[in-house]
């Protein structure tokens, strides 16, 4: 879809799992409000963070 052309989901795994807990709540997610780091050398040339986070759906 054009409109998810560049997205990208980021997961931590643990005990072959992304979350712990109740899997409707974002906090319960091991990613969840964890900081994005490059692996290597480049300029952010934008970034959007007013848009509100989704509310899983499991």
């Amino acid at each position: 879809m054009e409109s998810q052309r560049y997205a990208y989901d980021l997961v931590i795994v643990e005990n072959d799992s992304t979350f712990e807990g109740d899997p409707t709540k974002n906090e319960s997610y091991y990613a969840f409000g964890e900081d994005v780091l490059a692996p290597y050398d480049g300029i952010v040339v934008s970034a959007e963070n007013e848009i509100e986070d989704n509310t899983p759906n499991r």
